[in-house]
């Protein structure tokens, strides 16, 4: 009858729609963290919305107030990806105020929970994950971010104590999807707010081990497997090349897929992953983490300590769990194979729209994660259009908290890389997380440490498929200019057509390097390493002063002997040579 009362008395209704929400209190004993705090559960109803056909949708979420301040403390809405996983699975193995013990039978406190100083709640989104249930019917972002948005609407109006509170969506793997389409709604929705809203106070998105924009980051794979920060091989040599070989044809097709949709998302799904996942699934190593094996759980972690707890009549009771919700799995396949054509799309200019509008946006990533990269979340942010992007790129990566990590910040832009992190930057470092969602949520900065790490500032290759291209082509350059040195020798033993065609063979091929070598700083180099881009740079500008020389030699040439006119080439032409091992040598160096 108690919750009865509540999921009356919270219920709201508009004209425009007919969404419900439905909580209740908790007892604190269920899952208390260091400090016990008020805790929340319940359901939102989307009933009668435009994408609920069958009028049975139902998102589960718990909330727990923060340990420290809760009447100041910002509030932050935590979405697990898969797609189809359960964020409760988050609250209670990675940033939730409690743990389950190992035999499942209880909770224990999380030191390091999220709840500290913030406000948390969980949603388990769409229906079909974890403990939300009804008609399935999600396949895209759309729909996901429509029923979000009145679901925030409806719990901030229900509860306003924390409506004025700073609003940050944070999302996790797939939430890279989930976050920024969810703010976005938001964002917009505030531009125009209908009657019976509100104007909802976002302040900011985090994103961890996203997948936000897979044009960019599945060029990122063969990288990881291979060339990774930690210097482990995952996979053979000739695997890699492999990897690298099927990049282009896989950015190919998830261009496509992001400019015709339907089928093309499909096959870029299927293409994409077959070539550029499957191989690293295939060496038995975790794809969260490439320090470790997989073993034989599903999801390369052993859960069924909170699946015990959490299936258990007396956890459901005590969370106001529906009888119509069927038991709790951490992810549901079925919904996970209904966003296959949502996968490849980009949802990078969100962010980029956010950022504009003064929207705070914190992009991290723990560094030996492969499935959702750190190398490819740093390339889209560098690649990302917006007014900051100059400021942004320009920047060098700073140590952050004295060795947990790199990190740069411009005009509300973060880009953290946590070291010795995987895919759950906080079950992996908690302590470091915890740091980061406090000081990102306070409005700070993620300021540098003192501290210099070897780590930081090797820069990571831009466009790495680009970049192996472009230093092979320079060392093709190297091989042809070399043949037209040779072929100068053989016909430029007297004057005529042919050693005119050699000497001119050969300037084509000087400018080729110099446009060769120019593309590979710009593919290979982003910029994180000042000295480092500028010993290439110095190079650079040698070889553009010796294809000078070379010039000059040519047209000197017909005021000269032949023979003084080609050794004048030829010795301008071994300084190109010269100069062409150095460029490569100094870009390979950079990114070692």
């Amino acid at each position: 009858m108690k919750f009865l009362l509540a999921t009356l008395a919270a219920g709201l209704l508009t004209a425009s729609n007919a969404y419900f929400l439905s909580d209740d209190v908790v007892d604190a004993t269920v899952c208390s963290g260091s400090k016990p705090s008020k805790s929340l559960s319940g359901y939102f109803s989307t009933e009668g919305s435009k994408d609920d056909t069958k009028d049975d949708k139902n998102y589960f979420f718990w909330m727990h107030e923060a340990q420290n301040s809760p009447e100041t403390a910002p509030f932050v809405i935590w979405l697990t990806g898969g797609p189809g996983c359960s964020s409760t699975l988050a609250l209670l193995s990675e940033n939730g105020p409690c743990s389950v013990n190992e035999d499942g039978t209880g909770t224990e406190a999380n030191p390091y929970s999220w709840n500290t100083n913030a406000n948390v709640l969980w949603l388990d989104q769409p229906a079909g994950v974890g403990f939300s249930y009804g008609s399935t019917n999600d396949s895209n972002e759309d729909m996901v971010g429509e029923d979000a948005y009145y679901f925030v609407q409806h719990f901030m109006q229900a509860h306003p104590e924390y409506a004025k509170a700073p609003l940050y969506i944070f999302g996790e793997s797939y939430g890279g999807h989930y976050a920024p389409a969810i703010a976005h709604r938001i964002f917009e929705g505030n531009k125009d707010v209908q009657e019976g809203d509100i104007a909802l106070n976002l302040a900011g998105v985090g994103v961890g081990n996203g997948l936000t924009q897979p044009e960019i980051q599945y060029a990122y794979y063969a990288e990881m497997a291979f060339n990774n920060s930690h210097g482990i091989q995952t996979v053979s040599e000739a695997t890699y090349e492999k990897m690298v070989e099927a990049t282009p044809s896989c950015i190919d097709k998830i261009k496509k897929c992001n400019e015709k949709g339907g089928f093309s998302c499909t096959t870029s799904y299927t293409y994409c992953n077959t070539e550029l996942t499957t191989p690293y699934y295939q060496t038995g190593l975790n794809p969260y983490d490439i320090r470790k094996e997989c073993g034989d759980n599903p999801l390369c972690y052993d859960f069924s300590n909170v699946e015990k707890w959490l299936t258990t009549d007396s956890t459901r009771e005590a969370l106001h769990v529906s009888e119509k919700a069927s038991d709790w799995v951490s992810c549901n396949n079925n919904v996970n194979a209904d966003f296959r054509q949502d996968w490849m799309i980009n949802y990078d200019s969100y962010i980029a729209d956010m950022l504009e509008g003064d929207i705070d946006v914190l992009i991290y990533a723990g560094d030996v994660d492969f499935i959702c990269n750190s190398l490819g979340n740093k390339a889209w942010t560098l690649d990302l259009e917006w007014s900051g992007k100059e400021g942004f790129n320009a920047l060098e990566d700073k140590d952050w908290e004295n060795g947990s990590g790199s990190v740069r910040t411009f005009n509300g832009l973060t880009f953290l890389t946590v070291f010795d992190a995987g895919h759950m930057v906080p079950s992996d470092q908690p302590e470091a997380a915890l740091t980061m969602l406090d000081t990102f949520t306070q409005g700070k900065q993620l300021l540098p440490g003192t501290r210099v790490n070897p780590m930081v500032g090797k820069p990571d290759p831009v466009h790495p498929i680009k970049c192996a291209a472009d230093v092979a082509k320079l060392t093709e350059d190297f091989a042809q200019g070399k043949a037209a040195v040779e072929t100068i020798e053989a016909d430029c033993k007297s004057p005529g057509d042919a050693c005119n065609a050699g000497l001119l063979g050969f300037m084509s091929v000087v400018d080729s390097t110099l446009e060769d070598a120019t593309a590979a700083a710009e593919d290979c180099l982003d910029g994180s390493d000042s000295a480092c881009n500028e010993d290439v740079e110095g190079i650079i500008a040698v070889l553009e002063t010796v294809s000078d020389d070379v010039e000059a030699a040519l047209v000197a040439c017909p005021g000269k002997k032949i023979k003084d006119c080609i050794k004048d080439v030829m010795d301008a032409g071994k300084t190109v040579g010269e100069v062409v091992k150095d460029v490569v040598a100094a870009i390979t160096d950079c990114k070692a």
